[in-house]
């Protein structure tokens, strides 16, 4: 090229141009693919969040009562928010139990500790609302109770309190909520009233 040769040079510029043009580009493409993977990342943290939140706003609600009726029954009731296609219940504290011969109770030899006196094997572990024996699935509405016959596991339950862990489902949606009932002082082992 000659120094001199005005269109020698003014391929140059052209080129300088054409590269400065296409590095000007990248760096756009590189900024919003920035941008768009920070917008990804906030969308999906937003949309996790919310799952989240709507997860939490739809934690099941119960009241649960150990009252006399013939014997003691533990009476669980769905407060809310949505009906339940499975329930099972499972008593934390070792005093109380479920007893058997009702539908649902888990009938797997009963684990050191929670026979309950007088030769009625009880069971520490849940019952499943769902667990039918023909395999229907039941469920459990707002409002509607479940209800189970309840004894001590020893002479006498000494807790005022005991502690139920509910294992609730929705589809795929599971929850586990703890649940406090007050036991009455006169519980006992038989689950008979007297």
């Amino acid at each position: 090229m000659d120094i001199e040769d005005p269109s020698g040079w003014a391929a140059v510029g052209v080129a300088v141009l054409a590269v400065l043009i296409a590095f000007g580009a990248w760096w756009a493409a590189h900024r919003s693919a920035e941008a768009s993977e920070r917008s990804a990342t906030a969308s999906e943290r937003s949309a996790a969040a919310s799952e989240e939140l709507l997860h939490q706003e739809c934690t099941p609600r119960f009241t649960a009562k150990i009252e006399e009726v013939s014997q003691w029954r533990l009476d669980v009731r769905l407060d809310g928010p949505l009906d339940l296609d499975d329930l099972s219940v499972e008593s934390l504290d070792d005093e109380l139990v479920f007893n058997t011969g009702q539908f649902g109770i888990d009938k797997e030899p009963v684990p050191a500790g929670h026979e309950a006196a007088g030769g009625r094997p009880g069971r520490r572990v849940a019952w499943t609302h769902s667990d039918y024996p023909d395999g229907t699935r039941a469920g459990i509405a707002i409002g509607e109770t479940a209800m189970w016959r309840v004894s001590a596991a020893d002479d006498h339950v000494r807790a005022d309190e005991v502690t139920l862990r509910m294992r609730a489902r929705v589809g795929k949606e599971e929850w586990i909520v703890l649940v406090p009932v007050v036991v009455p002082g006169s519980l006992r082992p038989t689950g008979y009233i007297g």
